[in-house]
């Protein structure tokens, strides 16, 4: 049983036995090695409307992080920016920007050190990126474990703190709280301390995949996970201190090869959706109401022989809708999409093949405006990027529209989609099996490829994995 455990932030003290790998080594920014320092660049503050783009690099030169940005008015990308000379490079990468009016920007970068596994939170300030902490513990399986992202990271909406979860390759996540400029100490989660213990139990193996959602106007950030088991996990952060009557524990598919599971809150009435696939003909679902707390679960139907492996949501900037997104990775790979009206689903149905598809992200959806969703997604199409799109207007179908020409693009890898804030465009990135990332810019009629006719660029570390992330302002 875990003793003396919190799950709050106050105090920023050492706690006792807060890491649960004996081997675990970490270092902040306070007593960071040269090693540790980040590399000075040029940067600046995100405009309203433009997007940060933060890619593993490889090669000759170019190791290290590379920050791009893009501005949606004149269609270009900044200059490549190179920072942190990490040497092999970071296998997932994931980006955050604030609510704030003068917004922090933070990385948390996977990896490998030698032969263990490396967390890393680095943060823009002053016209460069500088590490806050970084971690590392040994792992039986490091190549192996870092193939999944067990690792997120958050802002709150309110208060602009940030927190980061993180798996120790044990069935019990360790978290830190940024705030006022300081991290607190690494704490297990309160969770996992056995039968008869107050804490609730949700998972018993290794955790595997981390994901964190921020709920808008609020500090309230939601965390899911899933171990090599199949067991999901799910719980609330207040802003100050885990939720521990918030926590449910379900089962998934054991074949979290990819992200079997996401989560989102709906925009206007701040209620959480968790969807997550079973290994069979259906996904399941929870929703969590913001106003009594409680959970409500159910399981939806796609059409067909289907088997939800991967999962990606993405909440409407106005209403109650969530777009889904659902990758069949078993067999004759398929896709399969669909729409949460803040009540029931819509449209739920197999869309499209994604033969060819080897990445961890087969599939991204986001929202051009409250009323207009759209999907792009991997498959068996070179030189093309493949889409679909809903319409509230029709709300019975999704439509898989004509190839996008992207000259160069390989057969895709893995893929993300951003709406730009303020405005009804898209921009959509997306990483081939030759490692080269691409992107193309929606306006709501046209698509187009960003820089024209060639990649961004061409020495990304690893294609499988997601190493590159990209973030706009919260709306």
């Amino acid at each position: 049983m875990a003793q003396g455990l919190c799950g709050c932030r106050s105090g920023f003290e050492t706690i006792n036995n807060v890491m649960s790998s004996p081997d675990a080594a970490t270092t902040d920014a306070a007593d960071a090695t040269s090693s540790d320092a980040s590399t000075p660049m040029t940067s600046s503050s995100l405009i309203f409307g433009q997007a940060r783009l933060l890619s593993s690099l490889i090669g000759t030169g170019a190791e290290g992080i590379g920050s791009q940005t893009y501005d949606a008015a004149s269609l270009t990308w900044s200059p490549l920016s190179p920072f942190d000379s990490q040497g092999g490079g970071w296998r997932w990468l994931e980006g955050r920007i604030s609510a704030a009016t003068d917004p922090e920007e933070m990385v948390l970068g996977i990896g490998l050190d030698l032969a263990d596994v490396k967390v890393q939170v680095q943060r823009s300030t002053d016209a460069m990126w500088v590490s806050e902490w970084s971690t590392t513990f040994g792992s039986a399986s490091p190549g192996t474990f870092t193939e999944t992202r067990f690792a997120g990271i958050a802002f709150e909406q309110n208060s602009g703190n940030a927190l980061v979860v993180y798996s120790v390759d044990t069935e019990t996540p360790v978290f830190r709280a940024w705030s006022d400029g300081r991290w607190s100490e690494p704490e297990t989660l309160p969770i996992n301390d056995g039968p008869g213990g107050p804490n609730p139990d949700l998972t018993t193996s290794s955790v595997r995949w981390v994901e964190l959602a921020s709920r808008a106007a609020s500090d309230e950030i939601a965390l899911a996970f899933v171990d090599t088991d199949g067991a999901l996990g799910a719980i609330i952060w207040d802003g100050s201190a885990w939720n521990t009557a918030s926590a449910i524990a379900q089962t998934a598919t054991s074949n979290i090869g990819t992200r079997v599971f996401d989560l989102a809150y709906e925009k206007n009435s701040g209620d959480l959706l968790l969807v997550w696939g079973t290994g069979s003909t259906d996904f399941a679902y929870a929703t969590r109401s913001a106003t009594d707390g409680i959970w409500t679960t159910g399981n939806e139907t796609v059409s067909g022989a289907f088997d939800s492996e991967y999962i990606d949501l993405e909440a409407a900037p106005g209403g109650d809708s969530i777009a889904l997104g659902i990758g069949d990775l078993d067999g004759t790979k398929r896709l399969g999409l669909g729409t949460w009206n803040g009540a029931s689903w819509e449209a739920v149905e197999e869309y499209d093949l994604l033969v060819g598809a080897e990445g961890d992200f087969v599939v991204a959806v986001a929202w051009l405006n409250a009323d207009e969703a759209v999907a792009v997604y991997g498959g068996e199409q070179s030189l093309a990027l493949q889409w679909a799109t809903w319409s509230r207007i029709t709300p019975n179908d999704w439509v898989v529209r004509n190839l996008v020409p992207v000259p160069r693009k390989n057969l895709s890898e893995s893929l993300r989609l951003l709406r730009l804030p303020g405005q009804s465009q898209l921009l959509a990135l997306v990483t081939d099996e030759a490692g080269f990332l691409h992107a193309a810019h929606y306006d709501g009629s046209d698509w187009t490829v960003v820089p024209d006719g060639s990649a961004i660029n061409t020495v990304l570390y690893a294609t499988q994995t997601l190493p590159f992330t990209a973030y706009t302002h919260p709306e």
